[in-house]
């Protein structure tokens, strides 16, 4: 079907059956995943791609450009009656096109596909293997294809070999947590989602404090590495507000990873929280919002250099901390090290090596699952925020027993002979630790004497 237009002996004629027609022709669908979800697609083959309302106009403006009119008066005749028509277009073809059922190739709780030119890598806890896309049954999401030609024949020994695997080595301090980050990893390019124990992973360096804030240590190379490893969205944590409704307009339901990098203070964390383990609704502008379901919503990526301290089981059970070891900063760069930009200056010989990293991080969380970190955010956190006397004193009080606050000041000032802060400055660094602690504090007075106390 070349056009969707008619040529009569009375002119050029334009019906919206026809286009509806012409586009079912070349494989624009509706794909509802869930009841009440509709969302364009075009499928070509095997292949899906998302599509947007506008993205059918496009479609529908470059064939007219392409075709060969026998007189140029009948160009512009489809084209003005074409704008005549878009807006109807618009508005009616969620209930014009087809719906079809898809059952995409996709990851499950004990394998992974990636998606390369040259075929499909299915990778189990025990296997890395190459495979052609037919000998797969399942449609693919064409932009989930990595453009590259990947070989592997010798998995771990091209993972040695490359930079990406010589980055992770020098963020972690040793190598449990070599592997409790390539477990992380695994776990955020493993596209499935389980039902009960999705988590946000927030990504912090080992110099993170409750009053400083730490930067420049390799977290965003950090993330965009492994963003270079799924279909992902990449945001400005600074520039983003989770408070607007279209702040996530441009993810779609083929998007595996949504990263915000470098997020500040006041970042609305708790805004995320129904996208981790529900569903996410998407909402652009003059549509009608989309809910993607939360088995196919993106798996969520965050970079901070504060501390994300909200308390609560519901908080707790939502994200995955990891602390990396900061040997980056201004004096040493990652483009120092390595004598180029890592991921912008890589040739062919390091994105296999890079590739074969995944599939190994892939294998090592199918097989184990989220690995533990050695030390915790608030093993971190205590360190980093607290000097060492008064760490040493407020680790030595008893829950639930009241302390005289001038007696715990002099014991501060005796034991640094002398060089103190004041003591409301002190007091309140109590209450940090507790609020660290996830602990409650009162304070109340009696007479002349001031108590706090840890409950």
């Amino acid at each position: 079907m070349k056009e969707f237009w008619e040529k009569t002996s009375s002119g050029i004629k334009l019906s919206l059956l026809t286009i509806k027609e012409f586009l079912d022709f070349h494989g624009f669908k509706i794909y509802s995943p869930k009841e009440g979800t509709k969302i364009i697609v075009r499928i070509e083959g095997k292949y899906v791609t998302v599509k947007q309302k506008d993205d059918l106009i496009r479609f529908l403006y470059t064939i007219v450009e392409n075709y060969e009119f026998d007189e140029l008066e009948e160009e512009a005749i489809v084209f003005e009656r074409l704008t005549n028509l878009q807006n109807k277009i618009k508005r009616n073809i969620i209930n014009w096109l087809k719906v079809s059922k898809l059952d995409f190739i996709a990851d499950t709780d004990d394998t992974a596909y990636k998606f390369f030119t040259n075929g499909i890598v299915v990778i189990k806890n025990d296997s890395i293997e190459l495979k052609d896309y037919e000998s797969i049954k399942g449609y693919v999401w064409y932009d989930s294809i990595l453009p590259f030609d990947i070989n592997v024949d010798d998995p771990e020994g091209n993972m040695d070999s490359g930079d990406a695997y010589s980055f992770l080595m020098d963020i972690t301090k040793d190598n449990d947590d070599l592997e409790a980050l390539m477990s992380l990893i695994g776990y955020l390019v493993h596209t499935y989602k389980s039902p009960t124990n999705s988590k946000a992973v927030v990504i912090y360096d080992s110099n993170v404090s409750l009053t400083n804030p730490s930067g420049g240590t390799g977290k965003s190379l950090l993330c965009r590495m492994i963003g270079e490893g799924v279909k992902s969205k990449f945001k400005n944590g600074r520039r983003i507000d989770l408070n607007n409704r279209f702040a996530l307009s441009d993810v779609t339901i083929d998007d595996n990873l949504v990263t915000f990098d470098d997020i500040p203070e006041n970042f609305q964390t708790d805004r995320l929280f129904p996208d981790i383990t529900g569903d996410m609704v998407i909402e652009r502008k003059y549509e009608n919002a989309m809910s993607i379901p939360a088995a196919d919503s993106p798996k969520i990526l965050i970079n901070s250099n504060y501390p994300l301290l909200e308390t609560g089981y519901s908080y707790e059970r939502r994200k995955h901390d990891f602390v990396i070891t900061s040997i980056y900063g201004k004096d040493l760069t990652p483009e120092d090290q390595y004598g180029k930009k890592l991921i912008d200056d890589w040739d062919d010989n390091e994105w296999n090596s890079y590739y074969n990293m995944i599939f190994i991080c892939l294998q090592k969380f199918l097989s184990e699952g989220l690995l533990p970190q050695s030390q915790t955010l608030q093993d971190f956190l205590l360190k980093n925020s607290f000097d060492e006397v008064t760490l040493e004193i407020a680790s030595s009080l008893e829950k639930s027993k009241d302390y005289d606050k001038s007696e715990l000041y002099k014991q501060y000032k005796e034991k640094t002979n002398g060089y103190a802060v004041k003591q409301t400055t002190f007091t309140g660094q109590l209450k940090e630790y507790a609020s660290l602690m996830n602990y409650n504090v009162n304070e109340r007075h009696s007479g002349s004497i001031n108590y706090i106390a840890f409950y």
